[in-house]
């Protein structure tokens, strides 16, 4: 569990978690842009060097209470184990160990028809393409170090969408 307090009063908390490359290949979770070849390749490459996510990728979802409900519970025991301040916001990370809170989460996300890409397409599609590269270069159905990637959830409700300002 993630959660960040910004200097404004907004808060915004989630679940970091993996999502599955098949999700995002059978179109569960939603793309809304276009993404470059270069950069795809790119970050796949990254990858493939390193081995992990540097940053997750946003994903939304529709609000429903059952979940909430589920998270909510499940942070209200889980102990806060670790909390910086940079700037203007507060971050507090969570560990959600308890295997019955966790089996909640899970069985309330599978409720969940679609996902929604907020920030991150990029990441997602390189991970996906190196996904199916190690697949076709190993003859296998999966590659288990690669068919996930780190995400961030949260649900609609706390998305904000600024609009940066041009100047002239």
């Amino acid at each position: 569990m993630y959660e960040t307090i910004q200097a404004n009063g907004l808060v915004f908390c989630g679940v970091i978690a993996t999502a599955s490359v098949e999700d995002y290949d059978a179109n569960i979770i939603k793309k809304h842009e276009a993404t470059i070849s270069k950069r795809e390749n790119t970050f796949k490459n990254y990858l493939q060097t390193v081995r992990f996510n540097a940053a997750p990728v946003l994903l939304t979802y529709a609000d429903d209470l059952s979940l909430e409900t589920s998270i909510q519970n499940a942070k209200e025991k889980a102990t806060e184990f670790h909390s910086w301040t940079t700037g203007n916001e507060t971050h507090k990370l969570w560990c959600i160990d308890n295997d019955q809170d966790i089996q909640c989460i899970q069985n309330a996300f599978q409720k969940i028809p679609s996902l929604y890409i907020a920030d991150g397409h990029h990441r997602s599609a390189s991970s996906a393409l190196l996904a199916r590269e190690l697949t076709q270069k190993e003859h296998t159905t999966s590659h288990a170090a690669c068919n996930h990637f780190l995400t961030y959830l949260i649900p609609e409700s706390q998305l904000k969408i600024s609009r940066l300002q041009q100047s002239n």
